[in-house]
């Protein structure tokens, strides 16, 4: 991802904020989401999984920094 300019990179955190954000709301009321699953079709998922699957890849990011 070195190719991208650093206004697309600053776009792109947002976006990924904006979404931790949404998954963060739809956790704590306990609702579903649809995401893709690998062969693209639609896939009712828990938010509370999503969000500790995305807490876990930053993890992992931060771990591989350092």
């Amino acid at each position: 991802m070195n190719h991208l300019s650093k206004q697309m990179m600053a776009t792109l955190k947002a976006m990924q904020c904006a979404v931790d954000e949404l998954l963060d709301y739809r956790a704590k009321l306990g609702q579903k989401v649809v995401v893709s699953d690998a062969h693209g079709l639609p896939k009712l998922v828990s938010a509370k999984t999503l969000v500790r699957q995305r807490k876990c890849a930053k993890r992992m990011l931060v771990a591989k920094a350092n």
